[in-house]
């Protein structure tokens, strides 16, 4: 299941370092909260949970200016618990091989700039800077 975690360049350079990392928490598509959002297809209720995990990214390291930062991950189901709204409890590590991409979130504006796991090496010194 496609989840959206929200992260910091901290997590994100633990993540990078170890090669898994423990989140507490992700964003799902649930039926409550495609129910709550009926004018949206399914694209857009995944875009919408992304742009929620970028803003509570955002709130994590307190400042509106600061970047928001989301990984698109594939949980497999034995790392889901509890489900309240639209997020899941995460049961066990996040492994780098489960992280599909990377999304930035670079203004209050609901856009976000998508980045392959690949190049995280790349941009995560400036993102830290």
């Amino acid at each position: 299941m496609r989840a959206y975690l929200a992260v910091t360049t901290d997590q994100l350079s633990a993540l990078l370092e170890k090669g898994s990392f423990l989140f507490c928490t992700a964003f799902i598509l649930t039926t409550p909260f495609a129910q709550s959002h009926p004018e949206l297809d399914e694209e857009e209720l995944e875009f919408e949970l992304s742009w929620i995990a970028a803003q509570t990214s955002r709130n994590e390291c307190e400042s509106s200016q600061s970047l928001g930062f989301v990984l698109a991950v594939d949980l497999v189901h034995s790392q889901m618990g509890d489900t309240v709204d639209e997020q899941v409890q995460l049961l066990s590590e996040i492994m780098w091989p489960q992280v599909e991409s990377i999304l930035v979130s670079e203004s209050e504006e609901p856009e976000l700039t998508w980045y392959a796991s690949q190049e995280l090496a790349v941009y995560l010194p400036a993102w830290k800077a």
